[in-house]
């Protein structure tokens, strides 16, 4: 690692470049800091690495804020961050009837509104605030939400990684560098990039998706050069247009030559303008401010790399390698988050480490499960905790100490909750925060007893409320039924519908999971090769 390090600062001496963080220590070293600069720290219970060091050059121009009552002060050091020893056994005052133990991410979701609906409209939206410890319980929030007529506004921006022009940007690199039927289906199923490539294509009205997966069905292809199977019902056909004219939209990017970095920009702004020229994009709708802002950002990263040095952009590399500089530069970058909308409620959705500095009198915290809260980093590959206590890096006991720090500020608002839930959205079981469980002895049984309670499949209880009956869609053509087979009365005393759909319109389901041929398709094969050499 110290080869490969100091080779990249080599590297970026030679190009007159500097990395920041080595620039930063140097002016430290140097003493090069600005003689009038004061610091105000706010809250910033664990300053590590170079922020210490600034702080001590600072001196007396360097004050640090914490929030705890003067008889803690004890148990924070000189800068304000809070002591590992003193705070990692320490125990917090999260009362047992603020805890709650659900099931599932939906089910937390469906508690965190019970207890919205129990404050019976003490607090309005902007003095809420929910927490999300795990990114997987936003989406259900977002959707119990909205069907109350609330806005949520996530306070840490929306990843530019999970737009959709990343991920366009992501499935054409990976078609690009391994071109196999699985990458083109995936490619071609893209929501912007669907109806550019299937308008010039004859379907014969049919689904672009359709069409590729009742070609994979009946062939199993895997790789993909051009060369299509063609059958009676003409899905080869098809797929062959739809992978031309791919081919069309793709422009320069198909090539398989090596060009200069620099030089594959044109096609990739040509290969998005193809895209999204036609699109009509409205600022007042959030999906559409989110593609707007995603599009700025991919437009600011290529822009990045025109204007690297000559010796970096002349270096020559393939298609799908300049996509993936372009997605790696977006990984880190986020969109921020919408503006409220006038007379719309509103409730702030934070990460864990933003909630303590936020003034809401009320705070629900979702997903207080383990390796949430706190986070841990076990069999790190080069950096493991005794290694990370010589470098004075943040350790596992540190954060520990930290989340516990913030778990006793939270416990002190007017109304707050913690939710834990036993299953993550695939179902895996988890585990709930330690911190529910920094308390004395005698109430860990309790606890304990409350994680693994026996309440059925422990999800909320359903509604009472009895539900509409679902409103099914009718043919608007319907069949009149003159005979039925014998085998058919089964199926329809089983359900009408799905015997009308299944028998009579001739419905049926189909994907692109099958990694063999099907019985029936296998069996065909062999009686039409049969049948071949018998002629």
């Amino acid at each position: 690692l110290s080869v490969a390090q100091e080779a990249y600062r080599t590297g970026l001496s030679e190009l007159g470049l500097e990395d920041p963080h080595d620039a930063r220590w140097r002016a430290l070293k140097d003493g090069k800091l600005r003689g009038d600069l004061e610091l105000v720290m706010v809250g910033v219970a664990d300053p590590k690495g170079i922020v210490r060091e600034v702080v001590r050059a600072l001196g007396e121009r360097a004050t640090s804020l914490v929030f705890a009552p003067e008889e803690l002060r004890g148990e924070f050091d000189e800068l304000g961050g809070v002591l590992t020893e003193a705070w990692k056994e320490r125990d917090v005052p999260v009362a047992i009837e603020d805890w709650h133990v659900v099931d599932k991410p939906v089910d937390q979701a469906a508690k965190a509104m019970d207890l919205i609906a129990g404050f019976k409209g003490e607090f309005s939206a902007e003095q809420l605030t929910i927490g999300v410890c795990d990114e997987e319980i936003a989406p259900f929030l977002d959707r119990r939400l909205a069907e109350v007529g609330c806005s949520a506004r996530h306070g840490r921006g929306i990843p530019a990684a999970g737009t959709t022009v990343a991920q366009l940007l992501d499935a054409t690199a990976r078609h690009l560098e391994r071109p196999r039927f699985p990458s083109l289906a995936v490619l071609l199923r893209h929501p912007d990039l669907e109806p550019v490539v299937s308008a010039p294509c004859d379907l014969k009205a049919r689904d672009s998706a359709e069409c590729l997966d009742e070609y994979y069905n009946r062939h199993l292809p895997d790789r993909v050069d051009g060369e299509w199977l063609r059958d009676a019902k003409g899905a080869g056909d098809e797929v062959a247009a739809l992978h031309a004219s791919l081919g069309v939209v793709l422009g320069e990017l198909s090539s398989k030559e090596r060009r200069p970095l620099c030089e594959w920009t044109g096609p990739l702004r040509a290969y998005l303008e193809t895209v999204y020229a036609e699109v009509e994009l409205r600022p007042d709708v959030e999906a559409e401010r989110v593609l707007i802002s995603a599009l700025t950002l991919v437009g600011r990263e290529i822009g990045e790399v025109e204007a690297l040095p000559q010796e970096l952009g002349e270096r020559e590399v393939l298609a799908h390698e300049a996509l993936e500089l372009v997605s790696r530069a977006l990984s880190s970058a986020s969109i921020p988050p919408a503006q409220p909308t006038f007379g719309m409620p509103t409730i702030d959705l934070l990460g864990w480490l933003e909630l303590s500095l936020d003034d809401a009198q009320a705070v629900i915290v979702t997903g207080w499960n383990e390796g949430h809260v706190p986070e841990s980093i076990q069999g790190h590959p080069f950096l493991p905790e005794s290694l990370r206590e010589v470098l004075k890096l943040s350790t596992n006991g540190d954060r520990l100490a930290r989340d516990a720090y913030v778990a006793t500020l939270l416990a002190n608002r007017r109304e707050v909750a913690f939710l834990s839930g036993r299953r993550s959205i695939e179902g895996e079981p988890r585990l709930p925060s330690r911190l529910a469980f920094h308390r004395p002895e005698v109430e860990c049984v309790e606890r304990a007893q409350r994680m693994i309670a026996d309440t059925g499949d422990g999800r909320v209880a359903p509604s009472t409320e009895p539900l509409p009956a679902p409103v099914l869609p009718e043919s608007a053509t319907p069949k009149v039924i003159d005979t039925m087979s014998v085998t058919d009365f089964k199926a329809f005393m089983d359900s009408p519908y799905a015997y009308y759909l299944r028998r009579v319109l001739k419905f049926d389901t189909t994907d692109d999971t099958a990694r063999e041929l099907s019985p029936l398709t296998c069996g065909s094969l062999t009686h039409h090769g049969l049948e071949k050499f018998g002629e």
